[in-house]
């Protein structure tokens, strides 16, 4: 069995806003049993164990040591966020149990009032003095595919806050707990997205986004060699998709070399 599976089913649990009275009711087993499993101080048999990993979307192969892919489900598992400095475990810990994945920072198409009136009103105040703020990413949600094909969505509880805002993007954000836990970066993909008008509303009505909904903005396959491109090369491709340029225009300009080298 899996190492410190207790903090991957609290942290899960946390994100997809469920107590632990809420998952000892739905698999019948008491609310003590899964406080002192997922604090690492006793286990649980191995049938209530997968029923709660069914609830929570994990692997139950990954718990058997059969995967290393940690989540399976046909859903979009959407996983919350909360407080006035947003605590991104639910980002962390895709992360933290995913050897490769790719993650897009959604942008909302909103102008800068409908910035301004989104920001609590200590951050409206900031914002007047941060262009940063006023024209930075502003990401309001965070889609991400693991290895199999799970489609995750991470959004803020409250419909009208920003995910991360300002100076920050998500790439620099992570990147020391990258570093941090031996991953290999080449392996974790960043990209970003303005999104629709109908996307956005979907996102923040919440229960009415679906895996449909989130699937169109990936590649058809997480390509091998999309993953090992280089850093320099990956940015490039982020400012291309960013801007919305158009990539046939752009190699169209580029300098071709003498032909007759050839």
């Amino acid at each position: 069995m899996k190492k410190n599976l207790g903090l991957l089913f609290e942290i899960t649990r946390k994100a997809l806003g469920l107590s632990q009275l809420d998952v000892a009711g739905t698999v019948k087993i008491d609310r003590s049993a899964i406080s002192h499993f997922e604090a690492g101080r006793a286990t649980i048999s191995s049938d209530k164990l997968q029923d709660m990993a069914s609830l929570l979307h994990i692997n139950p192969d990954y718990i058997d040591d059969k995967s290393e892919i940690p989540f399976k489900s046909n859903e979009l598992v959407k996983f919350h966020v909360k407080g006035l400095i947003p605590e991104l475990e639910a980002l962390y810990i895709l992360i933290l149990y995913n050897q490769q994945l790719e993650l897009i920072s959604l942008i909302p198409p909103m102008n800068i009032l409908e910035r301004l009136k989104t920001l609590p009103s200590f951050r409206t105040l900031a914002a007047l003095f941060d262009t940063h703020t006023l024209f930075g990413l502003m990401i309001y949600a965070v889609a991400a595919r693991d290895a199999e094909n799970n489609f995750f969505l991470v959004r803020h509880k409250n419909p009208n806050e920003f995910l991360i805002w300002g100076k920050q993007d998500l790439k620099s954000l992570v990147s020391n707990t990258i570093i941090a836990t031996g991953k290999n970066p080449e392996k974790i993909v960043f990209t970003r997205q303005e999104i629709t008008r109908e996307l956005y509303e979907k996102i923040r009505s919440w229960n009415n986004i679906k895996r449909k909904d989130i699937e169109p903005l990936f590649a058809k396959q997480l390509r091998e060699e999309y993953v090992s491109l280089s850093t320099d090369e990956k940015d490039l491709i982020e400012l291309i998709r960013g801007k919305k340029l158009d990539p046939k225009k752009i190699a169209k300009n580029l300098p071709q070399g003498d032909k007759s080298e050839t």
